[in-house]
């Protein structure tokens, strides 16, 4: 589940880009911290302008946090690959490269991750823990 699951990073998500921006100028405004839970589940996202930071954690004994670098293009898609990748008390997860992208629709403090894609296809249980409403923490 996590390894799909943070294909996903890749979680994410902006902070409500203007549609007439270039890609470019879209991605230098995607910063801040949301969140969401499910189940036992808890997914946080922490955009900075071009990469950004998933930690996927179940437990304090099982976390999976995934460094990515991304951009974003003018339909609200998000996509990149990852640079680094931490797991603690799991095997489960995504690799250092591999390739992601998601569908990210921001509406005021809400966030709705969906279409989760990757180099390693996702499986159901991961693209149910990435994709979903999201709440901006901060900006």
């Amino acid at each position: 589940m996590f390894r799909c699951a943070t294909v996903i990073l890749l979680t994410a998500v902006a902070f409500a880009p203007a549609a007439d921006k270039p890609a470019a100028e879209k991605t230098n405004n995607l910063t801040g911290t949301w969140t969401h839970t499910i189940n036992e589940f808890t997914v946080t996202f922490k955009f900075e302008a071009h990469e950004m930071k998933v930690e996927v954690a179940k437990s304090d004994a099982e976390t999976l946090t995934v460094h990515a670098k991304y951009s974003v293009t003018d339909d609200d898609i998000l996509f990149g690959y990852t640079t680094k990748v931490e797991k603690k008390g799991t095997d489960e997860g995504p690799e250092k490269g591999d390739l992601f992208s998601f569908a990210y629709k921001i509406d005021g403090d809400a966030m709705t991750v969906s279409d989760l894609n990757g180099s390693k296809p996702p499986s159901d249980p991961a693209r149910q823990l990435i994709q979903g409403e999201y709440k901006r923490l901060n900006k």
